[in-house]
């Protein structure tokens, strides 16, 4: 049977990946560009203050909702070498090669020492291997569900403790299994745009209570900001985040969003090191001592960096640039 593409998966994904990408790129501009106004942390931090909490869930929890698990064992590895392990080490080693034009072999074995920049896609590895093998031990969702919860819970605790080495990033992998369970049992039930707007109005009236009142928000990124008391509020916060880009990409109707989105994993493994290469080539032309120069930088190195990503995108499919993606 032939996977049908839903348009407005794609599109919430591309609106996830352009989100992300401006996540990254005050980061970009502050860490490599000396002497900058003090504003570039500023234009980050109260634009990501809306979108934090739910962003990287968000993809999981698509995943798990495009996934049934359902194949056997050797397929399922076959799959995720194929798509998900050999194209972080190929990117791994090629991305250095051309924005930095630094060769190093050893980082074709990239996957199997993690850098912070693929913190997601090992993280990926570990939660849907977790949601495979359990699944098929545990059959009752509920059950297995509750597992995961428990799961998150430790991996918030167990990220405070020195003596546990952070090794794959196992945290962020725990956290995204219950994720990526919930988009999976998600699948059995019919999401209607009612309930997809009553998510959404959840989501804003909590972020906005969250943000007023000063509460921390909990944020999984490369490092797990979230404490184990907050795991309600970070599963409520990124569900309903969900729901909210889902309901708006389902209004839409955009080709380029749906092409990002379709086109996410190049755009994931692309973008940090064209808003880092971008950054420090045009920190000569543009001057981010001045508020009104950090403002020119981010937008124009945000723009470019999606410019430089679909380029990317062209490159790899292509015959043999298909190997990258694992698309053979």
């Amino acid at each position: 049977m032939t996977k049908q593409r839903l348009p407005y998966i794609d599109i919430a994904k591309g609106i996830l990946i352009l989100l992300m990408i401006w996540y990254h790129t005050s980061p970009a501009i502050d860490r490599n560009i000396e002497g900058c106004n003090p504003m570039i942390g500023g234009i980050g931090y109260n634009t990501r203050i809306w979108f934090e909490c739910f962003f990287m869930p968000a993809f999981f929890i698509i995943n798990g909702n495009c996934s049934r698990f359902a194949e056997d064992r050797k397929t399922f590895y076959i799959k995720l070498l194929k798509t998900i392990v050999l194209p972080t080490c190929a990117f791994r080693f090629l991305l250095p090669l051309i924005f930095d034009l630094s060769f190093n072999p050893l980082r074709l074995i990239g996957f199997f020492k993690p850098q912070s920049g693929q913190w997601f896609m090992t993280a990926l590895v570990v939660a849907r291997v977790l949601v495979y093998e359990a699944k098929h031990i545990i059959h009752n969702k509920w059950t297995l569900g509750a597992a995961f919860l428990l799961l998150t819970i430790f991996a918030t605790i167990g990220k405070e403790i020195s003596a546990i080495p952070n090794w794959y990033y196992w945290p962020q992998g725990l956290c995204a299994a219950l994720f990526i369970w919930i988009g999976h049992v998600l699948r059995d039930y019919e999401i209607t745009n009612k309930s997809l707007a009553i998510g959404s109005l959840v989501y804003l009236l909590a972020i906005v209570g969250v943000n007023l009142c000063g509460i921390h928000r909990p944020v999984m990124v490369v490092s797990l900001a979230v404490n184990w008391y907050e795991v309600p509020l970070f599963m409520l916060l990124s569900v309903t985040g969900t729901a909210l880009i889902v309901y708006i990409s389902k209004q839409l109707k955009s080709r380029m969003l749906e092409y990002i989105g379709r086109n996410s994993l190049v755009m994931y493994f692309v973008q940090w090191s064209a808003l880092v290469w971008l950054a420090k080539h045009l920190s000569q032309y543009i001057d981010v001592a001045t508020e009104s120069g950090c403002f020119v930088m981010a937008v124009t190195i945000y723009i470019l960096s999606i410019v430089i990503s679909l380029v990317f995108v062209k490159l790899t499919d292509t015959k043999y640039g298909r190997y990258l993606t694992g698309k053979f």
